[in-house]
């Protein structure tokens, strides 16, 4: 049981350090690094166990970003107002959120 609970931990643990690298990656005009970063995400959200409910209140907002994105099919309503929230405040990742719901809102993710 330990063994389990670590190997989601640091599932998670993962994921934030790759969520927030691709912030500052994507922040800074990197494109090849963010553009890396987001096939290690996927690859992360392939495995389908990741906890992300909970990182919807994140304090870093590329973690939010990307765990609404990822739970859009999932947890609906609560993901919706995330990248609403992230939309409406304003910080480099507003236009992300935006693109995020409006293709969303198309049949597009």
């Amino acid at each position: 049981m330990v063994i389990y609970i670590l190997y989601y931990v640091k599932k998670e643990e993962k994921y934030i350090e790759l969520a927030v690298s691709h912030g500052k990656a994507w922040v800074e005009g990197d494109d090849k690094e963010a553009n890396k970063i987001h096939g290690k995400l996927m690859k992360l959200k392939e495995t389908n166990d990741l906890a992300l409910e909970d990182l919807l209140n994140h304090e870093n907002e590329s973690v939010k970003l990307w765990s609404a994105i990822f739970l859009l099919d999932k947890k609906n309503e609560q993901a919706v107002q995330t990248l609403q929230d992230i939309k409406d405040n304003g910080t480099s990742m507003s236009s992300t959120a935006m693109i995020m719901l409006d293709m969303w809102k198309k049949g597009m993710l």
